[in-house]
């Protein structure tokens, strides 16, 4: 619902697909269900904006195609707390895992011989 970040697309591999987004679930977009089936995971991470409407129908259309769904609670938002509180709520009665970025972070290196440990260890603060 709008253009991508500059900052965030700077970060994108070159040639990498932007799909626009005009659907509350990205499930919804038969350009986002071929990316994301061409990767052949089935673990997804959300983080973003607007909680309780895009991030909870992505992840309960996620859930319902048999994929392990993660919700990043310290990196979605929504402009009313209560509103993010029942969508994280409902999320979890879902089936979706609600985790934080410090634990992500931290599952995806693994140990603190990772050569990126030091690196990431200094952004949490």
């Amino acid at each position: 619902m709008g253009a991508t970040e500059a900052a965030l697309l700077d970060k994108l591999p070159a040639g990498s697909p932007v799909i626009e987004k005009t659907c509350f679930s990205c499930m919804q977009s038969e350009a986002f269900r071929e990316q994301i089936a061409a990767t052949h995971c089935k673990q997804v991470i959300l983080v973003g904006m607007e909680t309780h409407i895009c991030i909870l129908q992505t992840a309960i259309a996620l859930v319902a195609e048999n994929y392990s769904v993660h919700v990043v609670e310290d990196a979605v938002s929504s402009r009313s707390k209560s509103n993010q509180y029942n969508a994280l709520q409902r999320m979890r009665h879902a089936g979706v895992v609600i985790s934080n970025v410090e634990s992500v972070l931290f599952e995806w290196l693994g140990d603190a011989s990772h050569p990126q440990f030091k690196t990431l260890a200094k952004l949490i603060v």
